[in-house]
């Protein structure tokens, strides 16, 4: 697996690095602090302005665990329209599932899952709860959007507790009460968020799955020797670095350009491994892309780094 290209220290010698915000603001507010690349234009919380010489990358795992999700998704976004050629974006497994809010809150997607027990699939079957089951036990309603939200970020997401979160947020946002907001609301912010123009599906729009900086390679996981070259689909390993990080950029791309035109059409049916987008939502899970993921993967062994062999 050979490196191609060079790189002179001089040309771009500083690069800032960010990851696995996950919502949490006052995290991100304390790497503001300290940065030596990133700064505010106009005092605390103006627009975000990039250091002259420098790039940016942001790991990826922007929302979930905090009460900033939309906020600082959308200073990332003002800072890629900015500086475009100096910030990049890489996926995460928190960032890639937000696609499964448009089918599965479907009617379609209401009505077929219920009570699917094949899903989670990544989870052993038992520790999977159906939405039904859910229900019975924690309250709620099957047919409600609410408590099938409720039940995806708490059982399939590793999100509990994200839904009262975003009103918190919300509510800051719109300068109300939190006793202001519907909980239709809250569903309402998941979803516009991946629609047409939401601020989730457009850092996905935008976003990575590795980058290169130099001879630093970017993945929101690890590199490792089952995941190394590979690009689902493609049949065969890449061979350089180059040619990998290109080929694995293309087909996440075409992923999220499968689901944004699934968009103009109604979801009439539904089935958890054949929605549009699928490839790039089981990529993010334990287990997906055969796998050979760089997103949910690791190289350590008993918390121990551990040497990678085949690189």
């Amino acid at each position: 697996f050979c490196p191609t290209g060079t790189w002179a220290v001089g040309e771009m010698a500083t690069c800032g690095y960010l990851t696995d915000v996950e919502g949490n603001y006052e995290y991100f507010e304390r790497y503001m602090a300290i940065s030596r690349v990133l700064y505010w234009a106009e005092g605390a919380e103006g627009e975000l302005r990039l250091r002259d010489g420098c790039e940016f990358v942001f790991g990826g795992d922007a929302v979930d665990k905090g009460t900033g999700d939309v906020r600082f998704v959308n200073h990332l976004l003002q800072l890629k329209t900015t500086y475009p050629d100096r910030v990049h974006f890489i996926m995460g497994n928190r960032d890639c599932n937000k696609l499964r809010m448009h089918t599965e809150l479907s009617d379609a997607g209401m009505q077929a899952a219920s009570d699917d027990a094949s899903f989670p699939y990544w989870l052993p079957e038992k520790d999977r709860v159906t939405p039904a089951a859910a229900c019975e036990t924690e309250g709620g309603s099957v047919d409600s959007r609410v408590d099938r939200l409720k039940w995806m970020l708490k059982h399939t997401m590793g999100a509990d507790g994200a839904f009262e979160r975003r009103r918190e947020e919300l509510a800051l946002l719109e300068d109300a009460g939190p006793g202001g907001l519907a909980d239709d609301d809250i569903v309402e912010s998941y979803l516009e968020s991946v629609a047409e123009g939401g601020w989730m599906l457009e850092y996905l729009e935008k976003g990575q799955l590795a980058y290169t900086f130099g001879t630093t390679l970017f993945v929101h996981g690890a590199v490792t020797p089952d995941n190394i070259g590979c690009v689902p689909g493609a049949g065969r390993r890449s061979v350089s670095v180059a040619g990998w990080v290109r080929d694995l950029n293309a087909w996440a791309e075409s992923q999220v350009r499968e689901y944004k035109e699934s968009l103009q059409r109604p979801v009439e049916a539904f089935s958890y491994t054949k929605r549009p987008g699928h490839g790039l939502m089981d990529y993010g899970v334990p287990g997906g892309a055969e796998g050979k993921s760089v997103v949910y993967a690791g190289f350590l062994e008993n918390g121990n780094a551990k040497e990678v062999d085949g690189l």
